[in-house]
């Protein structure tokens, strides 16, 4: 009768580890079973396997609710400023709408007043989304490697290349191309008061944003845009 070989083989009494068989019986001698199914898709070029883009997603939106829930107490005071003045414009537009249903209203100086009003106030509503945005993104990038709504889900952001704390170019890169763009292209139009420059840049502007999270969906390095000019991977090691 062919005798087992002496070898490691899993514990008969514990599955998560493995014990040593002399050729005759079991020894004291056990060790930590390997992992036997890991996750399997794309990695970084180390091994670190990649963050799925519902995740992506779902870490977004968990932060964009929390960053957005304080940006609306902070500005709260501002927005209700630019309601109460607002107000009479909008009755007034209404009530030339009402006394004259056959000649089109002038949308035009509708908005051109509307923007008047926005200038008059864009600071208080402007600065703090923008410094609050940047604060967390960019603190907890640096801090932690990862916004809560990221680390909540298992995943950080590194380096493709390399591990390790986040460059400040790097954070800077991601920030400036995933909200930067579109706060220079607004900033632009309130700052000159320009309907018209809102209308040119809207377009450019929304493509912007839908094409750079949807890039990660085909690319071969589940990267966005903002991932790859700052050379960045979102990993989801567990």
């Amino acid at each position: 009768m062919t005798q087992t070989p002496a070898d490691w083989y899993p514990d008969p009494n514990d599955d998560r580890q493995l014990r040593y068989w002399d050729g005759s019986a079991w020894t004291a001698h056990v060790a930590a079973a390997p992992v036997s199914a890991r996750p399997t898709g794309p990695t970084t070029p180390d091994g670190e396997l990649l963050a799925g883009w519902w995740w992506r997603v779902l870490a977004y939106v968990i932060d964009s609710i929390i960053v957005g829930t304080v940006a609306s107490i902070a500005t709260f005071p501002a927005q209700i400023q630019i309601q109460r003045e607002f107000m009479p414009v909008m009755d007034r537009f209404s009530r030339e709408i009402e006394q004259n249903p056959e000649t089109p209203p002038d949308i035009g100086a509708f908005f051109d007043e509307y923007m008047d009003i926005l200038q008059a106030h864009w600071f208080w509503i402007a600065v703090p989304t923008v410094v609050l945005t940047v604060l967390y993104w960019g603190g907890f990038l640096r801090w932690k490697g990862g916004t809560p709504g990221k680390l909540m889900l298992g995943m950080r952001v590194r380096l493709r290349e390399s591990q390790g704390t986040l460059p400040w170019s790097s954070i800077v890169a991601r920030l400036a191309l995933q909200f930067g763009v579109a706060w220079v292209i607004y900033g632009v139009a309130i700052v000159t008061t320009s309907f018209t420059w809102i209308l040119i840049a809207s377009p450019f502007v929304a493509l912007l944003l839908l094409l750079d999270p949807l890039w990660a969906t085909w690319d071969s390095k589940r990267q966005t845009l903002h991932d790859k000019l700052a050379g960045t991977n979102v990993v989801k090691p567990r």
